[in-house]
């Protein structure tokens, strides 16, 4: 039994004694079970010790450079199951560097190459995993490990299971985000059971943040995880991006900054969301970067580039250049009909290209602009979210306003 679910029991067992009263008969049932319970704690936190002094004995070996490649196995599995126990200190970048060097000794071998499949799964490494099965298909294609996998491709509860769990996962997070104490407490039990879900660790944060945001609590916990997740070396984009906007109302600048900077490192499409440049200009990382797309740009140039492309497409979609376009085809369709020399079919075409370039030109830009509109929106509704927790200035909000037009709607 994991410790997360040792944890959840103890929460059931509380709960019971909480409505038992001492001359209830179930009360003894309660003091019975929280014994047992007890004596489950004490036997995983000696097994878990016992791992450790274990790890400890194979890693001395490793280091003295005396391990065979069966202690190297062995270290990899132990360091695996600690890994996945919270509070262990053994982390999945651990467990790769052991299952590498298993690999660097045996490059054919079948355990090893499944125990390195097992640490790309825990490092979240995809790419690497895709590899790593790829060889065991042509060395090993009978292999348990590549059975599993196959099982789950093919399993259509697999995916709908996935599914299913994800939207629970939202769902809480949501609920705790908004003040709700028992959804809270579901969130901390299913992240002692899955400590690594970075989805719940920032659903947490959230939480925890909100509540001290409302007076009931402080600011200390959402501090200390929003510098876990900081640390973290596996978070994404949107993970850098929150833990940024949480630290610098927090006071954290230069944590806040390095966040800012990360965000823009790890984001998926490259392009940088407002937040994130604002963040990597005051870390005097990004000054002087031409090459990014106007539309992404604040200042003088942004708004040039923005006004003259919001007229170039009002011009192409006008019904005086659809007939421009019908009178260049039909130009050069008599340009054919009536044998005129090369130079003049030639002139006709490149002025054909040139209005396909220019029209691909501007519905390229057209969409550019359109998602960084998007983007901008949403990026200023969460502002505005955080900022109204906080009950701070009302910046967020008058950019939030700005940004959705509602003074011209007025």
């Amino acid at each position: 039994m994991s410790a997360g679910r040792l944890d959840e029991c103890a929460h059931v067992r509380e709960e019971c004694a909480r409505h038992c009263r001492d001359d209830d008969p179930a009360s003894s049932v309660v003091r019975r079970r929280r014994a047992e319970l007890d004596g489950l704690r004490g036997r995983l936190d000696r097994e878990q010790r016992l791992l450790e002094a274990r790890a400890d004995a194979y890693r001395e070996l490793a280091a003295q450079g005396r391990a065979s490649l069966s202690d190297l196995k062995e270290l990899c599995r132990i360091l695996a199951s600690l890994a996945r126990q919270p509070g262990s200190g053994v982390t999945a970048f651990e467990v790769a560097e052991v299952a590498e060097r298993i690999r660097a000794q045996a490059p054919d071998d079948v355990g090893g190459m499944e125990l390195l499949s097992m640490a790309r799964i825990l490092t979240d490494d995809r790419e690497g995993l895709a590899e790593v099965l790829r060889r065991l298909e042509r060395i090993a294609p009978e292999s348990p490990v590549l059975a599993a996998v196959r099982a789950q491709v093919i399993d259509p509860g697999f995916r709908s299971g996935s599914d299913e769990l994800k939207r629970r996962w939202d769902d809480i997070c949501r609920r705790a985000s908004h003040g709700d104490p028992g959804a809270e407490d579901e969130l901390r039990r299913e992240l002692r059971s899955h400590p690594n879900i970075e989805q719940l660790r920032v659903g947490l944060l959230f939480a925890v943040y909100g509540r001290a945001a409302d007076g009931r609590g402080d600011y200390e916990e959402a501090r200390r995880l929003a510098l876990e997740l900081a640390a973290d070396p596996r978070a994404g984009h949107h993970t850098h991006f929150h833990v940024a906007q949480f630290l610098w109302n927090l006071g954290e600048r230069d944590q806040a900054r390095r966040q800012f900077g990360l965000a823009l490192a790890t984001s998926l499409r490259r392009q940088v969301r407002p937040g994130s440049r604002t963040g990597g200009r005051r870390a005097g990382s990004m000054e002087g970067m031409t090459t990014e797309h106007p539309a992404e740009r604040g200042g003088t140039g942004r708004d040039v580039f923005a006004a003259f492309s919001e007229r170039a497409s009002n011009v192409t979609s006008s019904p005086l250049f659809s007939a421009l376009c019908v009178l260049l085809v039909l130009d050069m369709a008599a340009i054919h009909l009536a044998h005129l020399p090369l130079p003049w079919l030639i002139f006709a075409g490149d002025v054909v290209a040139a209005v396909n370039l220019l029209l691909l030109a501007v519905l390229t830009n057209t969409e550019r602009r359109d998602a960084h509109a998007v983007q901008r929106k949403l990026d200023a509704i969460a502002a505005a979210m955080l900022e109204q927790r906080e009950g701070a200035s009302h910046t967020a909000a008058d950019e939030l306003r700005r940004v959705i037009r509602m003074e011209e709607k007025q």
